[in-house]
């Protein structure tokens, strides 16, 4: 117990500064938010804009990239 106790005040774990070649750039994540708050998809589902973009040859990035969490 006493290892929890001590210094808690910073993230000790290894690997949490990692470099994540795959993040959203601030473009992209502008984009997404743009699109997504349009009139046309503001009452949609992630899944939904995405399938309506491809319908349309758009690729802006994948469903999960849609959700809150990521943006």
């Amino acid at each position: 117990m006493q290892r929890w106790k001590r210094d808690i005040s910073s993230d000790r774990r290894k690997g949490s500064h990692r470099f994540v070649p795959h993040k959203l750039t601030h473009e992209e994540r502008r984009k997404i938010i743009e699109v997504s708050s349009s009139e046309r998809f503001a009452d949609s589902y992630p899944s939904e804009i995405v399938a309506k973009l491809a319908e349309s040859g758009i690729y802006i990035a994948s469903e999960d990239a849609f959700t809150p969490e990521e943006i």
